[in-house]
């Protein structure tokens, strides 16, 4: 099973800023993520595990947002 970006933001009540009609099969942690897997970010992330996310989307708290959107290469933010 999969769902888009947007029924993500829509799941969990988020604005979303980037592609709603990602798919998305599952989720990992931020360091292992891939293009079709969703992961979050928080304050407490390390620098090498930002640099080596590949994910297609990532939660991230709207205060982190500027952060993440300069080092992160995904294609969808959810934010909360």
């Amino acid at each position: 099973m999969h769902w888009t970006t947007c029924q993500l933001a829509q799941q969990i009540a988020s604005p979303l800023r980037g592609d709603p009609d990602l798919s998305i099969h599952s989720a990992a942690r931020l360091a292992k993520a891939t293009e079709h897997e969703i992961t979050y970010i928080t304050s407490s992330a390390s620098d090498a595990d930002i640099s080596s996310c590949r994910a297609g989307a990532v939660v991230v708290e709207e205060s982190l947002f500027d952060v993440a959107s300069d080092q992160l290469p995904a294609t969808a933010y959810l934010i909360v």
